[in-house]
């Protein structure tokens, strides 16, 4: 019964130590927050796909112009 009690709260600790390393990794390489959106295309001019395979329209000017904002 002890036994099976150390083995849970290792696996415990190691998922957690894991996840917190995970996280703290993660946030470590972004300089500033990241600002993440969603569209959906095929309603020009509002949002479409290019020749080029980008997007482009009103939507997608207006998210550019926010994230570049101070």
């Amino acid at each position: 019964m002890k036994l099976q009690k150390y083995i849970i709260f290792i696996i415990l600790f190691i998922t957690a130590l894991g996840g917190y390393l995970f996280f703290k990794k993660t946030n470590l390489q972004q300089d500033k927050p990241a600002f993440v959106v969603g569209t959906a295309a095929g309603y020009a001019p509002w949002v479409s796909i290019n020749a080029q395979g980008e997007y482009e329209g009103f939507d997608v000017d207006v998210m550019k112009t926010l994230s570049t904002a101070p």
